[in-house]
């Protein structure tokens, strides 16, 4: 399932010498999509969130389990 992030921008508030169709058109190059301008004056765009897709745990290759069974490596000296 899709997840989207929402960005509000204030068209009001511009700059002279930008217009609003530069600034959408760079909001676009960076993925958003405008889905509205409202009564205010105020864009409201959205873009897909990146998801990793989701894998399936692997199998060991070697075959071989680790049960303990084994001597331990590693020695502590004892104390008299």
């Amino acid at each position: 399932m899709t997840k989207w992030e929402y960005e509000r921008i204030d068209l009001n508030t511009l700059a002279r010498n930008e217009t609003d169709i530069d600034l959408l058109n760079e909001a676009g190059a960076q993925g958003w999509e405008l889905i509205a301008i409202n009564a205010c004056n105020v864009a409201i765009l959205k873009r897909a969130i990146p998801t990793t897709p989701t894998r399936a745990p692997r199998a060991s290759s070697s075959g071989a389990s680790n049960t303990g069974g084994g001597t331990s490596s590693s020695t502590t000296p004892r104390t008299k």
